[in-house]
């Protein structure tokens, strides 16, 4: 499989050295959606939907999820077989064209027997991996599939992880790949679901609203409208929970820095400030302790710099968030 391991992405996998350390979910937080994210992985192979979307805006945890997911059920034996994360700007990340490939080597690992038939379908037509993107799947999954000696027999489909489908720099491309994948579960039996998140822009929402993939498609919408903003379910207190642990472990490295009051940094007041600032979005969360956690600078001095941010009179879900990047790149 070397030609193919040279068309694949993989600093797109879960476990790449290019993503390290990746967004994880604190122990203590997103327990709600994870379970329901394994119940519906480790669910049985029939009655259920082959397809569930995980969407919401940008900043409220969506890769971190996914990251968690992957990492929890991902092992020899897990029901995780494939992962791929898109970024945009991040080379053969952003590209369509090495997300079958890449998808096709971690089954053709994961799963017995698969390996001798992707081999040999590359090894027959090499050229197949500079195809279209419907030729790449029909090759390297659906003939892999049905090349091997007998059906594999498995309680749990295995799952196929997409994280970011909108940092997929070509939006025609975005929408391919959920038809094709649409096409994999109408109209052939394979042992495989996939897990996809993206935000939910107004192209990739049409395609998921299709008769044809909606039917086969659980909707998983991580946010709820409060008034006119965006707040997670559950979200405030995962949060808050977040941000403690996080300026627990700055303290714990940066103790002879820092003065504790009622023996807590920063108070209980400061930490349920910066909660309710953040709205719901994680991003905001990890902006804040990344900004704080400055090795080059003490971080008394870096929290007061966003405590000290002046309120932006005209509010939408991001304000804050501008307003803390507004400060630092004062």
């Amino acid at each position: 499989l070397d030609t193919l391991l040279q068309h694949t992405a993989p600093d797109a996998m879960h476990n790449s050295e290019e993503r390290y350390p990746p967004p994880l979910c604190h122990p203590d937080t997103r327990k709600d959606i994870l379970a329901e994210l394994t119940t519906w992985i480790k669910g049985p192979a029939q009655g259920e939907s082959s397809i569930l979307w995980l969407h919401a805006p940008a900043g409220h945890g969506k890769s971190a999820i996914m990251q968690t997911v992957a990492e929890l059920l991902s092992s020899p034996n897990g029901t995780v077989a494939a992962t791929f994360f898109f970024g945009r700007g991040k080379g053969k990340r952003e590209q369509a064209r090495y997300l079958f490939p890449t998808i096709a080597y971690q089954l053709a690992l994961h799963i017995p027997g698969l390996w001798d038939c992707v081999d040999h379908i590359v090894l027959t037509n090499p050229i197949l991996l500079l195809n279209a993107l419907k030729y790449q799947m029909e090759s390297l999954i659906v003939k892999a599939f049905a090349a091997l000696d007998s059906k594999w027999e498995t309680k749990f489909p295995f799952t196929v992880i997409i994280d970011g489908l909108d940092e997929c720099s070509n939006p025609f491309s975005q929408q391919l790949i959920v038809e094709l994948i649409g096409q994999i579960v109408n109209t052939r039996r394979l042992p495989l679901r996939f897990l996809i998140s993206s935000r939910p822009e107004p192209h990739i929402l049409e395609v998921f609203n299709r008769p044809s993939i909606q039917k086969i498609t659980c909707d998983r919408n991580i946010t709820r409208r409060i008034g006119n903003l965006s707040d997670d379910y559950k979200s405030r207190a995962d949060i808050k929970t977040f941000l403690r642990h996080g300026f627990s472990e700055i303290y714990s490295c940066k103790s002879h820095l820092i003065e504790k009051v009622d023996g807590l940094w920063p108070s209980e007041a400061t930490v349920q400030y910066l909660c309710d600032k953040s709205r719901g979005q994680f991003i905001y969360a990890t902006t804040v302790l990344k900004f704080v956690d400055n090795r080059f600078r003490h971080p008394g001095a870096q929290l007061d710099i966003i405590l000290a941010a002046k309120v932006i009179q005209q509010k939408n879900m991001f304000s804050d968030l501008d307003l803390i990047y507004f400060q630092i790149l004062s």
